[in-house]
């Protein structure tokens, strides 16, 4: 069975909140994989390397999809 490299991701956020009387506004931002780690979040197969044989069976022969890299949001809230 294949067992894929273990990784860590680093994520971030700031809000700041603007107050007008009794109504206020909060401004947020957050970033997640900070770090753009790369990193192979699942697989679909399960093929493990021969090392009998010069390919990389793992890397051509299975499929699966790698994690995100570095993304991003922001947003306003109004409160009234």
């Amino acid at each position: 069975m294949v067992q894929l490299d273990s990784y860590g991701l680093v994520n971030a956020g700031l809000s700041y909140t603007f107050n007008f009387g009794a109504s206020s506004l909060t401004a947020n931002f957050n970033m997640n994989n900070v770090l753009d780690e790369i990193y192979v979040a699942e697989l679909d197969t399960n093929v493990l390397d021969d090392p009998d044989t010069a390919e990389n069976e793992f890397l051509t022969q299975n499929k699966g999809f790698y994690g995100f890299g570095r993304t991003w949001n922001a947003g306003l809230k109004w409160n009234f």
